[in-house]
C-alpha cells in the first residue's frame, strides 16, 4: 500500500475521532442544559402551584372546621386503605 494512502487513512481516522468527541461533548452539554431548564421550570411551576394549593386547602379547612365526624371517618378510611394496600 502506498504511503500516501496510509497517511490519508490516519488523518481521516483522526478527523473522525475528533468530530465524534466534539459531537459527544456537545450532546452531553445540551442534555445538561435541557435538564437545568426543566428543573427551573418545574420549580417555578411548583412555586406558582403552592399558592393556589394553600388557598384551596385553607378554604376547605374552614368548611370542615366543625365537622369532626367527617374528618375521623376519612382518617379511618385512609388508614384502612393503607393497611390493605401495604400488606
Amino acid at each position: 500500500m502506498p504511503s500516501w494512502i496510509a497517511v490519508f487513512r490516519r488523518r481521516a481516522h483522526a478527523v473522525k475521532e475528533s468530530l465524534s468527541g466534539t459531537l459527544r461533548g456537545s450532546t452531553n452539554s445540551s442534555i445538561r442544559v435541557l435538564y437545568h431548564i426543566a428543573l427551573v421550570s418545574l420549580s417555578a411551576w411548583i412555586a406558582v402551584f403552592l399558592s393556589w394549593m394553600a388557598e384551596a386547602f385553607l378554604a376547605h379547612r374552614a368548611r370542615l372546621r366543625n365537622q369532626t365526624e367527617f374528618i375521623v371517618t376519612t382518617e379511618i378510611a385512609i388508614a384502612f386503605l393503607l393497611m390493605v394496600l401495604l400488606n
